[in-house]
């Protein structure tokens, strides 16, 4: 079945040719106008209230050596950390400080501290301290000689600060001393050349100072200001806005109301880029920043126009559109920042914060900024080919195939049968004869010279080709077609089939699985099909990869994994995607297989396809997504398909590698377009930081007067804070929605607990006093967790009646009092003992002289064996004694000066009770009088045994068990064991004697 020329074409014929003509005009005429309306587009985020910004005048954007993004405004200072605007200055409690404030200057010194000029007066801010100092106008050397300031800089160890009116102010910081100089021109324009509005030290160290009466220079020797003078072309009385040097040490000058200019320091001439009033793509005449996007291409922020780019090449000036979310934007700008990473601050002059991340530009619509854009950006795309002469084919899910012409920006409407099924393209394939095969869900057409050619299916007919999806389509070494259709099996159209005028006489020869033939091909679902340098196939089907030798005819089974997609690079190293194991590496030589899955880092394991990109690397095509494949150190770079591609659901055979080497990737929300050798290397690591802690949801920064947390890390609690939380931020401006968290508390929590952006805050309640340490890291933008961990330590103080000092003056009343009670205890039992030895001197007669002396030695004998007992018990405190005054030395060096006192006190009071020198005499005399002289008549048959030993022996005397012994020693059971065995040793006591028995009858 063969059509002469395409339906859409056909259709487009019958109009009459002067309204065939008009309508033409008109496309064309909307064609140019869209085409200039979207030139130069760049995608940009508008970060307003959104984000907690609530001022929409940016008048300076700083960012600091932590990563925060500062912005400057008519109302105050805010801080960025990629998610929220915070107002740290702009606080009840600091109405002396910078809120209300017009900022027009924000600046890092080399300290980490940042500076902000403002209109009324220059404002320090000691990252390191948390305090803020003010300077403001005054007549002496502490004081500002104009405190409107517009711009700030360092220089070694002094400040140059820009005034608006009162010229150039150097500040001394060792000396705390300002010195204030001034053009003295008598001139009527005098104060308009102290109204200084830019900065700039070029790479020669010279200072070029920018004022609402041209430029000036200032000689730090002589200490004067030097007019700028040119050869030419330079009208000097110009308002400076700013200054840039690029590479080639020439000076960008933007001004107000006269556009750009370009100094050449060897020439001393400038160039104009003269306002262009009549031309589409004219810049403003209020260039109000300027920076380098590279190194051919400068950016211009105007306040008026909003932003263009100068190519420095050609000088070309084109005008750049925001693609934001929001509808149309009128952009106008006041100020730009491109920090280290890349990414690009634009400060709007009464729109709030724009940011342009160069990652989420690599990506580009295709075909970018025509109408084919739109067109493309309604269909769903299943795949694509390209022709001999450079013209893309794009086969859709319902609407047929179309053609684009990159060189002349037209799309044609090649294929659009009627029914839903005719018009589902399954794949595209370009043969070397200039043919696009076409893989449709009812058919395998070919279009060749407008010609479009069906081979169609008949169920009759074993010869004719199935009809149920064409997914795979491949030309061979020798000019055979291979087809692979869903459910059927593997076709093939030999080369001589192939030549048939007919397509209806064309026979197919059909191989499907076998039951009973194990050479058979595997399934008859055939996913792709590719070609070695030997001429065998590789098939993908729904259980394994087979691989067809030509010569054998046998089908040989490789390995059971479903292949989506192949790929043979240069090595012959086989590269497979799958629907569910990843990346499949089969290297034929080894008959070695590698997956390489979400284990990984790839961020799918549905891959629809493999393509070739820089050298040592893959692009893997996923169901949601891009994936890098660094092949040596077999890492991941992921992009996911919304986010970064800016399209939805991506089809198995949506892309194709062009012979450019741009890469087209198609899904249900238009083609995408990169190049995988430009595609950027984001930074490793982001900085992670806790921005703020909260008790009760209340932010300490505000009950606490505290501005930032960065140098934080250590912070006390009371135990009556029973809720605390913590938020954290990842510094990472490109993707911060993709970020991931994992925070732990130590002491708390036994495992790291994973969050993602939209949860940036851990809380804990009920906390026990104690310490702990709280730590948080992130991802990186490749998805993987980052070296960049960050902690601070917590410390819930208890309450005072848990304190360590207070349960220390308690211990120290409980012995106090003991040692008193026991003392006048012992002096009782003296003085009755006294007592009594006096009344036995007394003359009395005999009979009862003898029977008082009876009952005074069995009273004496009584209290003996009590005064023993006691002096252990004694001897035993008194060791607890000597314990605790060891512990109370140990701890006066530990504790504040006024409890030190306390504890020099205490110690001293211990001391006094303390009588360690006679413990020892009094031990052997109280085991003496209760036990026959013991301690005397044992250290003497055994003079090896130490004093702990016969303490040991002495409480065995006395019948103690084991674990009142323990007790009294204040040591364990196995450490009394162990004494127990040297005293055996050293009186040679035989094993079968028990030591007790031996002591309690010796």
């Amino acid at each position: 079945m063969a059509n002469s020329i395409f339906p859409i074409a056909e259709n487009v014929m019958k109009i009459p040719k002067i309204l065939y003509r008009h309508l033409f005009l008109s496309f064309a005429a909307v064609f140019i106008q869209i085409g200039i309306l979207f030139s130069n587009t760049i995608k940009v985020e508008h970060l307003f209230k959104n984000t907690g910004l609530s001022e929409s005048y940016i008048l300076s954007i700083c960012k600091d050596s932590y990563g925060f993004i500062w912005l400057g405004t008519y109302n105050g200072v805010y801080r960025y950390n990629g998610y929220d605007c915070i107002s740290p200055f702009n606080r009840k409690a600091d109405s002396s400080l910078l809120n209300n404030k017009s900022v027009h200057v924000i600046y890092e010194d080399i300290d980490s501290n940042l500076w902000f000029g403002s209109e009324t007066g220059l404002f320090k801010f000691n990252r390191k301290s948390g305090v803020v100092d003010g300077f403001h106008y005054g007549t002496t050397e502490q004081t500002l000689s104009n405190e409107h300031i517009r711009t700030i800089t360092q220089h070694g160890d002094k400040y140059y600060i820009g005034s608006y009116g009162g010229g150039l102010i150097i500040y001394y910081p060792l000396d705390n001393r300002f010195e204030s100089y001034q053009v003295s021109d008598t001139s009527s324009s005098y104060p308009d050349a102290n109204r200084i509005n830019a900065f700039l030290r070029d790479r020669q160290n010279n200072i070029w100072i920018g004022t609402e009466l041209g430029i000036y220079t200032f000689d730090e020797k002589q200490k004067e200001y030097k007019r700028l003078k040119s050869k030419g072309n330079w009208p000097e009385n110009k308002i400076i806005n700013c200054f840039y040097e690029d590479q080639a040490e020439n000076i960008w000058i933007g001004t107000w109301d006269n556009g750009l200019y370009k100094y050449n320091k060897e020439t001393e001439l400038f160039t104009h880029f003269k306002y262009q009033d009549e031309t589409p793509n004219t810049y403003s005449r209020n260039i109000r920043a300027i920076l380098s996007f590279d190194n051919k291409n400068i950016w211009l922020a105007s306040i008026w126009e909003g932003l263009f780019n100068l190519n420095n090449e050609t000088n070309e000036i084109n005008k750049i559109q925001f693609a934001t979310k929001e509808p149309k934007i009128n952009v106008s700008l006041w100020t730009m920042l491109k920090d280290k990473g890349g990414v690009i601050w634009l400060g709007g002059f009464g729109g709030g914060l724009y940011k342009y991340s160069p990652i989420k530009n690599q990506f580009k619509s295709y075909p970018e900024n025509t109408l084919a854009e739109k067109q493309f950006s309604e269909t769903e795309v299943s795949a694509f080919a390209e022709d001999s002469h450079g013209k893309i084919y794009v086969g859709t899910i319902k609407q047929g195939v179309y053609r684009y012409d990159p060189i002349n920006e037209k799309v044609e409407h090649i294929i659009n049968l009627p029914g839903s099924l005719q018009n589902i393209i399954r794949t595209l394939y370009a043969d070397h004869k200039g043919r696009i095969w076409v893989g449709a869900q009812e058919y395998l057409s070919y279009i060749h010279n407008n010609t479009l050619k069906t081979y169609a299916s008949n169920h009759e007919s074993e010869t004719s080709i199935g009809r149920n999806g064409v997914y795979a389509i491949h030309f061979d070494k020798s000019d055979n077609l291979w087809a692979g259709i869903w459910g059927w099996g593997l076709y093939k159209l030999e080369k001589q089939e192939l030549s048939k005028h007919n397509p209806e006489d064309a026979l197919f020869i059909l191989f499907r699985k076998s039951l009973t033939d194990t050479n058979s091909v595997s399934d008859n679902v055939i996913w792709a099909i590719e070609e070695d340098k030997k001429g065998n196939l590789y098939l993908g089907t729904a259980y394994t990869l087979d691989y067809y030798d030509k010569k054998t005819g046998i089908f040989n089974h490789l390995i059971n994994t479903t292949p989506s997609s192949i790929y043979i690079d240069e090595e012959d190293i086989l590269w497979c995607g799958t629907f569910g194991s990843g990346l499949l590496k089969y290297v034929p030589w080894d008959n070695k297989f590698e997956f390489y899955s979400e284990d990984y880092g790839l961020q799918s394991n549905i891959i629809n396809g493999v393509i070739k990109g820089k050298p040592g690397e893959l692009i893997l095509v996923t169901n949601i997504g891009i994936s890098r494949f660094i092949i040596d150190s077999k890492q991941f770079v992921n992009y996911n398909a919304k986010s970064d591609l800016g399209i939805n659901l991506i089809q198995q055979h949506a892309y194709i590698r062009l012979k450019n080497g741009t890469i087209l990737i198609g899904g249900d929300a238009g083609i995408i377009s990169f190049k995988p050798e430009l595609l950027i290397d984001q930074q490793t690591t982001y900085p992670v930081y806790i921005t703020d802690i909260k008790i009760f949801n209340r932010s300490i920064l505000e009950e606490n007067r505290i501005y930032d947390l960065s140098d934080y890390t250590e912070f006390d609690f009371s135990y009556k804070d029973k809720m605390i939380s913590f938020e954290f931020a990842a510094l990472n401006y490109s993707s911060p929605e993709k970020t991931k968290y994992a925070y732990k508390l130590e002491g708390f929590d036994d495992d790291w607990i994973v969050t993602d952006a939209t949860n940036r805050l851990a809380t804990y309640t009920n906390l026990k006093s104690g310490e702990y340490i709280f730590r948080i890291r992130s991802t990186n933008y490749e998805g993987l967790w980052g070296e960049n961990e960050n902690m601070m330590r917590i410390n819930i103080k208890p309450p005072f009646y848990l304190s360590l000092l207070f349960k220390i003056f308690i211990a120290g009343i409980i012995v106090f009092l003991s040692i008193f009670f026991y003392n006048k205890k012992i002096n009782s039992i003296k003085n009755t003992y006294k007592v009594k030895e006096e009344s036995l001197q007394s003359k009395v007669e005999i009979t009862a002289m003898e029977m008082e002396n009876t009952f005074l030695h069995e009273e004496l004998l009584k209290k003996n064996k009590e005064l023993a007992s006691n002096t252990a018990k004694l001897i035993a405190k008194n060791q607890a004694l000597v314990n605790m005054k060891n512990a109370i030395s140990n701890l006066k060096n530990e504790v504040s000066q006024d409890a030190k006192g306390k504890l020099i006190e205490l110690h001293q009071l211990v001391v006094k009770n303390l009588d360690e020198e006679s413990n020892w005499e009094k031990y052997n005399h109280s085991i003496d009088l209760l036990q026959d002289n013991f301690i005397s008549r044992f250290s003497s048959e055994y003079p090896s045994v130490t004093h702990k030993d016969l303490k040991i022996c002495g409480y065995i005397r006395m019948n103690m068990s084991n674990q009142q012994i323990a007790e009294q020693l204040n040591i364990t059971l196995r450490s009394l064991e162990m004494a127990r065995y040297r005293i055996r040793k050293k009186i040679k006591l035989p094993r079968e004697i028990n030591l007790n028995d031996f002591i309690l009858k010796y």
